[in-house]
C-alpha cells in the first residue's frame, strides 16, 4: 500500500511512499523533494552521487537505509588511538 497525493504524485523514501505535500518534520512545510547529488559530511565522508530527501525550505536532509549504508561504507577509517605505555608501580620502584 502506498500513500499518494490526490494527483498521484509521491516521494519514495526507502520502502515508503510519502505524499508530495507531506510536511517536513523540522519546519512543517510541504517542501520535501528527492535529490541526487554530491554528499560531503563534516567527518570527511564523500560520495559523488547520493540520493536522499531534502526540505527545500529549511535544508534538512533525510536518509533512507540504503543511503545510510552507502555513507557508512564510504566513511574514512578512524584514526587508531595511540597506545600509551604504562609502567607498573613495582617497575617504577625498582628503576
Amino acid at each position: 500500500m502506498s500513500l499518494s497525493h490526490q494527483n498521484g504524485t509521491s516521494i519514495r523514501f526507502g520502502r515508503i511512499e510519502l505524499p508530495e505535500d507531506f510536511p517536513c518534520p523540522e519546519c512543517d512545510k510541504p517542501t520535501l523533494r528527492r535529490v541526487r547529488e554530491q554528499f560531503d559530511s563534516p567527518g570527511g565522508t564523500h560520495l559523488e552521487d547520493l540520493e536522499r530527501i531534502r526540505c527545500l525550505s529549511c535544508g534538512e536532509e533525510f536518509f533512507d537505509i540504503e543511503a545510510m549504508r552507502l555513507i557508512e561504507a564510504a566513511r574514512p577509517p578512524k584514526a587508531r588511538p595511540r597506545k600509551t605505555l604504562h609502567k607498573s608501580a613495582s617497575a617504577i620502584k625498582h628503576a
